[in-house]
Formats: C-alpha cells, sequence, structure tokens
C-alpha cells in the first residue's frame, strides 16, 4: 500500500519548468528636434498578443495612446505592423516642441519599461529659415567683412568658411568669430558671426561659408562678381 501511495504521488507532481523573465525596454535616438517628428521604440520579450494591454506614457504620467487609441491623433501615433516579427512597436510625436519635454514609458501587459527623459539638454533647435540664404557678399577688389546672425538656436552655431581663387588656390581657410547671446525664453542662442578675409578678392574667387547647428549643416558657395563701379 505505502509502495502504491508513493508510486501515485511521484506520478501527480507536476514538474517545476523554467520561467523565462520578461521585460519591456524604452529606447529613442536623439537628439530631438524641435518642430520635427520625434519616435520611441518599445521592446518587449513575451510573445505577440494585439490583444494584450499596450500604454505609451508621457510628461505628467498622462497616457498618450492606449491599445492603439490616441489622445490625440495629430500629435501621437503607434505602429505596430511589425511587432509580431520583431518583438518591438513604436510610437512617434509629430511636431516636437518644448511642452513634450518631460519622462516617457510604454507598457505591454503587466510589464512597464524604464523611463526615459526628454529636455532641453538633448534637444535642438535648428535655425529657421536658413542662415546663409540672403547673406550679401562683397564684390571683386574688396575684403571680405561680413557680419549675421544665427537666431534662436540650440546648441550654439560652428561656423567655418574658405576662399578660393578659380583654379582652386586655397587662399583663406578658418574659423568664424562667434559670439553667443542667451535668449529670453531661456532656451536657445542666437549667434553672431564674423567673417574678416583681408586684401583684395578677385573676380572668380570662390567663398564657401559652412553653419552647423547639432547635426543641422547649411553650405554654401558664392563666386565673387565684377568690381564695383558705382
Amino acid at each position: 500500500m505505502e509502495r502504491m501511495l508513493c508510486l501515485l504521488l511521484f506520478i501527480f507532481i507536476p514538474a517545476v519548468l523554467p520561467v523565462t523573465a520578461q521585460s519591456v525596454t524604452l529606447s529613442t535616438e536623439g537628439p530631438f528636434v524641435e518642430n520635427s517628428a520625434v519616435s520611441f521604440l518599445c521592446q518587449f520579450t513575451s510573445q505577440w498578443d494585439p490583444r494584450t494591454l499596450r500604454g505609451w506614457i508621457g510628461p505628467g504620467s498622462n497616457t498618450l495612446i492606449s491599445n492603439g487609441a490616441s489622445t490625440s491623433r495629430n500629435k501621437y501615433s503607434e505602429d505596430i505592423s511589425n511587432a509580431a516579427g520583431s518583438h518591438q512597436y513604436s510610437m512617434t510625436i509629430q511636431n516636437y516642441n518644448s511642452g513634450d519635454e518631460g519622462l516617457y514609458q510604454c507598457q505591454y501587459g503587466f510589464f512597464t519599461s524604464n523611463l526615459i527623459t526628454v529636455s532641453i539638454s538633448n534637444t535642438e533647435v535648428h535655425p529657421v529659415p536658413p542662415p546663409l540664404i540672403d547673406l550679401a557678399i562683397p564684390v571683386a577688389g574688396e575684403a571680405i567683412d561680413l557680419t549675421f546672425y544665427v537666431p534662436g538656436i540650440r546648441p550654439a552655431a560652428r561656423v567655418s568658411f574658405n576662399l578660393t581663387t578659380s583654379t582652386q588656390t586655397v587662399i583663406v581657410s578658418d574659423d568664424a568669430i562667434i559670439t553667443n547671446v542667451n535668449n529670453a525664453d531661456g532656451r536657445t542662442v542666437t549667434s553672431v558671426v564674423k567673417i574678416d578675409v583681408p586684401g583684395r578678392t578677385e573676380v572668380g574667387d570662390i567663398l564657401t561659408i559652412t553653419v552647423m547647428v547639432g547635426t543641422y549643416i547649411d553650405s554654401r558657395q558664392w563666386t565673387i562678381k565684377g568690381y564695383f563701379t558705382g
């Protein structure tokens, strides 16, 4: 009898299966560019099921998207098209601005991701309009003495320039002199740029100026025209 009882207990005791740890991870690629689209990626280790609760949480612990339902369709959108195969789905914020700064998380099932902080420290504000579009270049026979402004930007501008002859011999290549002034919004600066090339320019000389604000690049070339006769 004791032998049969032991045998029954052995048969009906369930096997202990290994438990795979589940996790949800939030990531994004910076820097964030003001007035552009910003995307976040939510990665999960469990099996994909479209019926599982999904949530996107933004600044102030506010829910931005819940199971695909956006609180503002023109602002927040979700993409789950590759979730089954890639174990990840994404959220895009349109027209990112200072009001979108704060903490972000995503949720899948009972699991909540890490927090990501979006702030002015990882935000770029690019110049509008492009700073070099209306820049007037002196005519031949004059030294180049230019001052222009790159307003309302973050980070401060970096500017380089070079002047070459028509045969591509570099006459001068240097970094511009830049003074940065903090703007009243406390977020951006205005870069005052001065480019000074002493000596006379000749017809056919080519001036190249490049303005860089974070990942933004504006590079333009001007060919020195005929002598001023006025």
